[in-house]
């Protein structure tokens, strides 16, 4: 975000450069400019706040996933050890059936959440790509007006 003279200083130096017109400090092109500087930076902030708290939930999910499946193992170990006299085959194939099940289940329970944080992501930026366009127009029809067009 710009907010110190110097930055402010480059830009008025670059308009009257590029566009032959001076802004001064007290410009309303600034003042949209410094406004827009500030909604891009909160649309940061606040799309980096969600993707901190997706990557913990994946992070917890897969924590959870991690004891269930190897909980899931255990217990499959136990059933597999007990029946392996009579029906060590059946009993594994059973076994390996419930795990893949397991574990698809879980695969498209993350990959739902996945799915639903980059929509979030997505409508963020869509909402903040509607600001800048806004921004600009509104900067437009003040270079408009103060050009003396209106």
């Amino acid at each position: 975000m710009i907010e110190n003279a110097d930055s402010l200083d480059e830009i008025i130096k670059e308009v009257a450069a590029k566009h032959g017109f001076v802004l001064s400090l007290d410009d309303p092109v600034l003042l949209v400019y410094t406004i827009q500087q500030r909604l891009l930076a909160d649309s940061a902030n606040g799309q980096q706040l969600l993707f901190d708290h997706f990557r913990e939930e994946l992070e917890q999910t897969l924590d959870d996933w991690e004891k269930e499946t190897t909980s899931k193992l255990d217990q499959a170990l136990v059933r597999t050890i007990a029946f392996a006299k009579t029906d060590f085959r059946d009993q594994m194939n059973q076994d390996v059936e419930k795990i893949t099940a397991v574990v698809d289940a879980r695969y498209a329970t993350i990959q739902s959440q996945i799915w639903e944080e980059l929509k979030k992501c997505q409508h963020s930026s869509n909402i903040s790509l509607v600001a800048a366009v806004l921004t600009v127009a509104a900067a437009a029809a003040v270079l408009w007006n103060s050009l003396g067009y209106a």
